[in-house]
């Protein structure tokens, strides 16, 4: 992140599910270079704004947690599907 803070890229676009590690990131980096967006990458219509108009995506979402995945076998599909596509 510090990286591309650094960098000449004029906006960075954050996606995830969970606000709470979003406001720490927002306190932490402080920086109006960041936004951030609220979503899952297993439902196309809540990433959509996120991703209009960017040119470079980093994809980082995964389900890592073995148990979860046993527990929630379609969500860890679910997920798996969207790294690949």
């Amino acid at each position: 992140m510090r990286r591309f803070l650094d960098s000449d890229i004029s906006e960075i676009r954050l996606l995830s599910r969970d606000e709470k590690k979003q406001d720490d990131m927002r306190k932490l980096y402080s920086n109006s270079k960041v936004k951030f967006y609220l979503g899952d990458i297993r439902d196309y219509q809540s990433i959509l704004g996120a991703v209009r108009g960017v040119d470079f995506i980093y994809h980082a979402a995964a389900l890592k947690q073995v148990p979860s995945c046993e527990f929630h076998p379609l969500e860890a599909v679910k997920a798996k599907e969207h790294l690949i596509n």
